[in-house]
């Protein structure tokens, strides 16, 4: 009885066993079955790519606002740390020049409200003047230091050679002594001495009064000399117009040539000489001019020496 049960024991657990193999792999056939045939369709899920970039590129772009700062903020006023001025210097008669002391010494302060040093006085940047419209001829200065009234004869070469093709000498030179002339007062009083080989005098009747209408009219006597009008003065009497302004006893006396006389006296010493002696007793201060010389050439040297030897001064234009 014992041997039967036994085997029938046995053999119940050999069947169980089976039965869980084979129930084991019949649920691993059918996951994998179940998992083959499942499919997802992403397509479906995702927008077109296509309408995605194209809505990007058209959304707005967010921008931040911008503050100012001090740095865009327009300066309204510059304050000056220093009392700088034009050094006037005659050799230089365009360029206002200033001295390393008057720079300014501090430029540390903001943007916005610009601070050079310490300085007094505020101005805005567009009430500023141009200096060089207050820019004063070598001439004019001279003028100017000459106390009480002044009588002044002007002495204009008009030859040929001063109003040549291809030079402005003429133009420049009347330009020039009709500043000097704007620049007088009532208290002064002038006359006018042209010359070539012979010479012209203004008003024969010696210095006239500086008033405006006398001016005008020695403006528009001063314009009537073109190059076209001295193109037939070949020569040039230097002494003869020096002398003639002497003898009205004025305390200045201006001379305007282009070159060594060739007419009359052309002796240098025997020139220097003659106007000394007659300059003695009227001792009148000569401002000698040289119209487009270079101050090596012996007509430079000649205007020089007659400024130097009469208490005056000598340019080159």
């Amino acid at each position: 009885m014992k041997g039967p049960r036994l085997a029938l024991i046995i053999s119940a657990i050999i069947h169980g066993f089976m039965l869980l193999i084979f129930v084991n792999v019949h649920i691993q056939q059918e996951y994998r079955k179940a998992s083959t045939s499942v499919s997802v369709d992403l397509s479906a899920q995702l927008p077109d790519q296509k309408f995605l970039i194209k809505r990007k590129m058209l959304e707005p772009v967010k921008r931040e606002p911008v503050q100012k700062t001090e740095i865009d903020r327009p300066v309204k006023t510059v304050e000056l740390t220093t009392s700088a001025r034009i050094m006037r210097n005659p050799s230089d008669r365009n360029t206002p020049s200033l001295k390393p002391s008057m720079l300014p010494t501090d430029l540390s302060a903001p943007i916005g409200d610009t601070r050079l040093g310490d300085l007094s006085g505020k101005f805005k940047a567009r009430e500023m003047q141009n200096p060089l419209r207050e820019r004063r001829s070598q001439l004019v200065e001279f003028v100017d230091r000459m106390k009480g009234k002044r009588d002044i004869i002007y002495c204009l070469d008009i030859s040929a050679s001063m109003g040549a093709p291809g030079s402005n000498k003429l133009n420049l030179a009347r330009s020039y002594l009709i500043e000097s002339l704007l620049a007088l007062t009532e208290k002064d009083s002038f006359n006018i001495v042209v010359f070539s080989k012979d010479i012209k005098i203004y008003n024969l009747s010696g210095t006239i009064q500086a008033t405006k209408e006398n001016i005008g009219n020695a403006i528009n006597f001063l314009n009537q000399f073109t190059s076209q009008s001295v193109k037939s003065n070949t020569k040039t009497d230097l002494l003869s117009p020096i002398l003639s302004a002497l003898n009205m006893k004025p305390n200045i006396v201006v001379a305007v040539t282009d070159g060594l006389p060739t007419a009359g006296v052309i002796q240098p010493e025997r020139i220097l000489q003659s106007i000394s002696d007659t300059n003695n007793l009227i001792n009148a201060k000569i401002f000698a001019i040289g119209m487009e010389m270079d101050e090596e050439q012996p007509e430079a040297w000649l205007l020089k020496e007659i400024a130097k030897r009469n208490g005056g001064e000598f340019q080159l234009l």
